[in-house]
């Protein structure tokens, strides 16, 4: 699938980031003297999900050589066309809809998860395999059951195992005796101490995870579901980062 697939994949994307952060989508606004960081990233989100909803719209004529089936492209067409901007809701349930259908044209592309029998990473160190295996292998038993908060809640806990491990290889100390309840982001900060960088897309990614998986965690006035399609995000990210570190 081109561009309609990679259009909705990042709308999706960045919907995953401002939803998992409990930011007021409709109250992100351009200001002037805006120097808020955090503000700055939400809106550059918020203003990317616009435009990739005006380029499905412009776009539109050059999906037809995808999406053969012209009941299934009048579909496409009419969500597009009833997204409501403003409202982040309306935008999410649109775009998953549009997923659905283009999913069906698609799905020899789509990621498979790994067999559960398989370490992500063949560097990962052997005192540590055996207990990302076995999360693994809960991982793939969540999404058949479609526990997919779950899913969000094992990949935080493999990347605490794998980035406790990487500070242990590093220092020789290990933090889960000094201090069992320490955060992702404080261990990074530990590893960069160190000199241990693990660069700022990883580091993004390791942030994202985390912040999804307390928001799937603790208790919100708006529950936070993740989708089938978020949960299979969060599980590449964190393959991906033990990929890269080990």
């Amino acid at each position: 699938m081109p561009d309609l697939k990679l259009l909705v994949d990042d709308i999706l994307s960045a919907i995953l980031i401002i939803e998992s952060s409990n930011i007021d989508f409709a109250s992100l606004k351009d200001k002037k003297n805006f120097y808020d960081f955090k503000e700055r990233k939400f809106l550059y989100l918020k203003n990317n999900i616009l435009k990739n909803i005006k380029s499905l719209n412009q776009s539109f004529k050059e999906f037809s050589s995808v999406i053969t089936e012209k009941k299934d492209i009048a579909k496409v067409k009419s969500l597009i066309d009833e997204i409501d901007s403003s409202d982040i809701r309306s935008i999410r349930k649109n775009i998953e809809d549009i997923q659905k259908i283009i999913s069906r044209y698609s799905s020899k592309e789509r990621p498979r998860l790994k067999k559960s029998s398989t370490v992500v990473s063949s560097g990962i160190p052997k005192e540590i395999s055996a207990e990302i295996n076995a999360d693994l292998e809960e991982i793939n038993k969540c999404f058949q059951a479609s526990c997919f908060r779950s899913v969000v809640i094992l990949c935080g806990r493999i990347l605490e195992t794998a980035l406790h491990r990487k500070y242990y290889d590093a220092t020789k100390n290990d933090l889960l005796e000094k201090a069992p309840g320490i955060g992702l982001g404080k261990i990074i900060a530990k590893l960069e101490e160190q000199g241990i960088k693990l660069g700022p897309g990883l580091t993004q990614q390791i942030h994202l995870i985390n912040q999804v998986r307390i928001y799937s965690v603790h208790k919100k006035s708006d529950p936070f579901y993740p989708s089938r399609n978020q949960a299979e995000a969060i599980y590449l990210f964190t393959q991906d980062i033990l990929d890269k570190i080990f």
